[in-house]
């Protein structure tokens, strides 16, 4: 039904844009004839007249087509919710077909992704009425939107069954279908208990994630999208010197958005990387964390003289979650950084360290020989309260 309001709302723009194009041809054909005489004046204001009344109902039209369709669909998905509720009330008794109906099939992975005794049953029902297999099939389908569409609908049942199907179709070239392969795979495997099963589909997909051209994002949210399984997917990662730089950025930005402290070891060597880029999401990483690991000290001080000034900004707000002592030592002199960014980031760390921060912060603001370290200690000053709400949440 979604899909049917889609390609109907296309149909129409498609039509709009051609009968638009249409009247543009026609009044440029219209000012030609006149430029070689073989047409009125008159003639020409009829015509620049008519394309005006085209270019304004044509305008009312697709804006009564577009609340019409809102409208309608509204209707559509509160009778869509209806059926699917209808549905999933009948998952203790739920009938074994070969080929259930699309409300019935959202019903089942909406169960499944609710969890609790229902998921269990959908998950059942998935696999007796014949519907795994038929996704598993689509995924290899040749129509991209047919692969497209199972493997998000895998996705959301999340049943080890499919694992070997979603791993075959990590190697899809199309990118779409690539990357919910990917993340299909990571949910399926997160739904699993720990075992062998589990392990040797991790590694599987993180073979595949070594040669995947997804971005760095979308790797980062696949490994994380691996729940229990993460830590040792991560791990992995980082402890292999041969993996890619794209996939341990990754690594690294999940280990500091897990907050995963067991790693917090290599994200110290990962901080001395020469690569910018690499140090800089490990200084991230660590900022993240609650506190720093032993050796951090010597590499966020590093890394606060680095060439680069993305990577100066995250080892000052790395520097929040060093020791007081050695924090205010490390932080005022950043506030005379050439880059304003690093002053800022300089600036919010200390107020985030504390009565013995602000006080630093006050002394940089009143005495500093720096203009704009006074300046960046006064606005950090001003905007505190904000800055300290923004914290909180």
């Amino acid at each position: 039904m979604r899909r049917s309001q889609s390609v109907a709302y296309s149909a129409v723009v498609v039509g709009v844009v051609g009968l638009q194009a249409a009247t543009l041809v026609a009044l440029a054909t219209t000012f030609w004839l006149r430029l070689v005489g073989r047409l009125s004046y008159e003639a020409l204001s009829e015509a620049l007249l008519a394309a005006v009344a085209v270019s304004r109902v044509v305008l009312v039209g697709l804006t009564a087509v577009a609340l019409v369709q809102q409208a309608w669909g509204a209707r559509a998905e509160a009778r869509r919710r209806a059926r699917t509720s209808a549905w999933r009330a009948r998952l203790p008794a739920f009938p074994v077909r070969r080929r259930l109906p699309e409300v019935a099939l959202d019903a089942l992975l909406e169960a499944r992704e609710a969890g609790g005794d229902d998921a269990a049953l959908a998950a059942t029902a998935l696999v007796s009425s014949g519907t795994l297999a038929r996704l598993t099939r689509r995924s290899r389908s040749r129509f991209v939107m047919r692969r497209v569409d199972a493997l998000d609908s895998l996705s959301r049942a999340r049943l080890p069954e499919a694992l070997p199907a979603l791993l075959a179709a990590l190697s899809d070239e199309v990118p779409l279908a690539h990357v919910l392969a990917q993340q299909a795979a990571a949910r399926t495997l997160a739904a699993m208990p720990a075992g062998p099963a589990r392990s040797d589909g991790v590694a599987a997909l993180l073979t595949a994630l070594r040669s995947s051209a997804a971005p760095g994002g979308v790797l980062a949210e696949t490994l994380l999208l691996l729940g229990d399984a993460a830590g040792d997917a991560l791990a992995l990662v980082l402890r292999d010197a041969t993996s890619p730089p794209a996939l341990a950025r990754a690594a690294l930005e999940g280990v500091g958005r897990l907050g995963y402290e067991a790693l917090a070891a290599e994200l110290v060597v990962a901080a001395g990387f020469a690569d910018p880029e690499h140090a800089a999401a490990a200084l991230r990483a660590l900022g993240r964390l609650r506190a720093l690991p032993a050796g951090a000290d010597a590499a966020v001080a590093a890394a606060l003289s680095s060439d680069a000034e993305f990577v100066r900004v995250n080892a000052a707000r790395a520097a929040a979650r060093l020791p007081l002592e050695r924090a205010l030592v490390l932080l005022p002199p950043k506030l005379r950084d050439a880059a304003f960014w690093v002053r800022r980031a300089a600036a919010e760390s200390l107020w985030r360290l504390g009565p013995e921060g602000r006080e630093a912060l006050a002394r940089a603001a009143a005495l500093d020989p720096d203009r704009f370290a006074r300046e960046m200690a006064a606005q950090i000053l001003r905007g505190g309260a904000a800055l300290s709400a923004r914290g909180a949440a």
